[in-house]
């Protein structure tokens, strides 16, 4: 840091805060054992999970032996499994690993000479910067979530940094919701053509927010007003989610539609990812953290979500859990109100909840089987999150096959958090 002197006033405040800058060989022996600072690893996990929600492609620049791409990469494959627009992500890794292109103060040139490494998953580019950072490779790149420079040396950052700025866009965010709308509008055209329904999940917390007001946007439209149908979920372990459920009515209460508007009801199925990342972070955990609280808001949310309907809400409610006191709890108050059965949808996850299924079905009511569609490795990232959310200790269905009462099960959930009540 440097700092210009114009005053004797300024060098006066200068001289007392000299010994505080600097300190004395005493001051780190007071902070031994008390002071640790992130290791670089941890630093690249969450520079990864940063920049989850801005689209583009990873950027590195002196990746050497490859040691930190490596970490770069298995922490995008981690969030792969939560978050399916990570796909669209690759790492790029930059390096002549010719070493040094000039002699930097006592190391001469040539020094950190490497071959190059085995890098699975990651496109390597080889050369000095000058001549490996071409405008093919910037119309090949795109766009960039995030850049890791560690070139060593002043003129290859600054040769990283021109050739990086115009790949930097600081309007990301509103960028990438004109490219969904972009390739949104397209689907809702053929929804309405086909008279097929379309349903949007956005169950991803750094991108609710945008998606749903993209979505209500889009639907907002003149040209989308008489269809297709559409839907949009609500997570029930979100401590926020009235909060959003207020925003959908106060639109749908703006709005006039030809056809209703579905609000799939759900528990929330990255509860863990939530409380890690809010870890990590130091952020206040934006889930509950204690089923039963779920539970309390899941059957408040039932209730409102019925009330504004039969309020006259352009709306329709699909309650969707394999837990038979949050299903019992839905069709008593629906039928409580004076509705028809069949004005309440339920839904069950194929291979997870066929037992429930089968005897709603018996029952005459209305029930919608969720099976998943698409490619192979996107599936079992879809698979794993759902056995975490249904094999969990404190699962419904964990606890109903380890014998637990059907009493016990039926119970009225107890809330955890007053805020939650």
């Amino acid at each position: 840091m440097a700092m210009a002197v114009t005053s004797p006033d300024q060098e006066q405040h200068l001289s007392a805060l000299h010994p505080w800058l600097l300190g004395s060989p005493d001051d780190w022996e007071m902070w031994r054992g008390k002071m640790t600072t992130p290791t670089r690893s941890q630093v690249l996990e969450l520079a990864i999970q940063i920049s989850r929600p801005i689209s583009g492609h990873i950027m590195e620049f002196g990746s050497w032996k490859g040691y930190s791409a490596r970490i770069m990469r298995d922490e995008l494959w981690r969030t792969r499994l939560w978050e399916r627009r990570q796909w669209r992500k690759h790492i790029y890794a930059c390096d002549s690993f010719e070493g040094l292109a000039e002699s930097y103060e006592h190391l001469p040139a040539g020094t950190f000479k490497t071959a190059v490494p085995t890098l699975r998953g990651i496109r390597i580019v080889k050369g000095y910067f000058e001549d490996s950072l071409t405008p093919k490779l910037a119309a090949e790149v795109g766009q960039v979530s995030l850049a890791h420079l560690d070139a060593d040396l002043y003129s290859s950052t600054v040769t990283a940094l021109n050739w990086l700025t115009p790949l930097l866009r600081p309007d990301a965010p509103e960028r990438g919701k004109r490219d969904a709308a972009d390739r949104l509008r397209p689907l809702l055209r053929r929804a309405h053509e086909r008279g097929a329904h379309l349903h949007i999940d956005m169950e991803s917390m750094d991108s609710r927010d945008a998606v749903l007001e993209l979505i209500l946007e889009l639907l907002g439209e003149d040209e989308f007003r008489d269809g297709p149908s559409a839907g949009m979920v609500l997570q029930g372990y979100l401590r926020d989610s009235p909060q959003t459920l207020d925003q959908i009515v106060q639109w749908l209460g703006a709005h006039e539609r030809a056809h209703a508007l579905t609000i799939r009801l759900v528990k929330g199925a990255y509860w863990d990812h939530e409380l890690v990342e809010a870890k990590q972070h130091g952020w206040p955990a934006p889930v509950f953290e204690h089923k039963s609280d779920t539970d309390v808001n899941f059957e408040m949310l039932t209730r409102r979500l019925l009330d504004a309907r039969a309020a006259g809400v352009g709306l329709r409610v699909a309650v969707a859990s394999h837990n038979l006191r949050s299903v019992s709890h839905a069709i008593a108050y629906n039928r409580l109100l004076g509705a028809d059965d069949t004005d309440l949808e339920l839904q069950v996850l194929r291979g997870l909840g066929d037992p429930l299924q089968q005897a709603l079905a018996r029952l005459g009511l209305r029930v919608r089987t969720y099976c998943p569609v698409g490619d192979l490795v996107a599936g079992m990232a879809y698979l794993v999150r759902r056995l975490l959310e249904n094999t969990s200790n404190d699962s419904f269905l964990h606890e109903q096959a380890r014998g637990v009462p059907l009493d016990e099960l039926l119970a009225p959930p107890r809330p955890h958090d007053v805020t939650a009540a």
